[in-house]
């Protein structure tokens, strides 16, 4: 099976590949956006409200400076970004095609694909966020950088995310690999996609989830392919390239 094309998204890598296969290193020395375009963005932030009054966060995030795959292990080297930076592309984003590549954040997106059983278990993003309201998407967010020490690595930050996002069955679920790399077109954004599994009698409750959260959504891994093909636009860019790497993997017999 191959993964079609897609104005949408990019597959870069496909996996899967076991967890230590993916090897990240952190670096401070990411240029300065040119001066000009820093202001650009300070300007909108603060017009539009900012973390002041839509209670945004503005900290820094790990974005993707450079990628290299051998066909064996992937390699991250992750760089400072700050959240306004991504918030900032989103809004270009809904008014042209594509961003100019120097506004380009590059902030890397952390994705779980979340299988109980047979059942890929999906989150209805609530009307309140600010990325994709209303989209089927898969759970995950970003690797936070904080000031003064070095980020947590992408699984470890993916498996606090779960717990945020799905509470105590979200503590019980596990990192059994990588399915690969891929890139939201519009944006550029580049997302790393796990494989979670939860246990079958592990219970999981709307009320333990976040406000990112509507509603929890269960599609059948069987005919997993079908699905994406009839509800693509249902769902949110990363959340179809993760599941078209889930399908990659599954009609192999691969997936971890």
């Amino acid at each position: 099976m191959n993964i079609p094309k897609s104005d949408r998204f990019e597959p870069l890598v496909t996996g899967p590949l076991a967890l230590e296969r993916v090897r990240v290193t952190f670096r401070e020395d990411r240029p300065a956006l040119p001066g000009p375009l820093a202001q650009q963005i300070d300007a909108l932030w603060s017009r539009e409200g900012g973390a002041g009054s839509r209670g945004l966060f503005d900290g820094r995030l790990a974005g993707l400076g450079r990628w290299r795959y051998d066909g064996v292990a992937l390699e991250l080297d992750l760089v400072p970004v700050r959240y306004r930076e991504l918030w900032y592309v989103h809004v270009l984003a809904g008014k042209i095609e594509v961003p100019p590549r120097e506004v380009l954040p590059r902030a890397l997106g952390i994705s779980a694909v979340v299988l109980q059983g047979e059942v890929v278990l999906l989150m209805l993003r609530s009307g309140r966020v600010g990325e994709w309201p209303g989209k089927l998407d898969v759970f995950g967010g970003h690797v936070d950088w904080p000031e003064g020490r070095e980020p947590d690595d992408p699984a470890e930050a993916t498996r606090k995310e779960l717990e945020e996002e799905l509470g105590k069955a979200g503590r019980r679920a596990n990192l059994t690999g990588c399915l690969g790399l891929a890139e939201v077109v519009r944006t550029h954004k580049p997302e790393i996609v796990y494989l979670a599994r939860l246990p079958e009698d592990a219970t999981v409750s709307l009320r333990d989830t976040n406000e990112e959260v509507e509603e929890l959504v269960r599609l059948p891994l069987a005919g997993l392919t079908e699905q994406l093909a009839e509800r693509w636009d249902e769902l949110t860019p990363s959340a179809e390239a993760s599941l078209w790497l889930l399908a990659l993997a599954s009609s192999s017999g691969l997936h971890p």
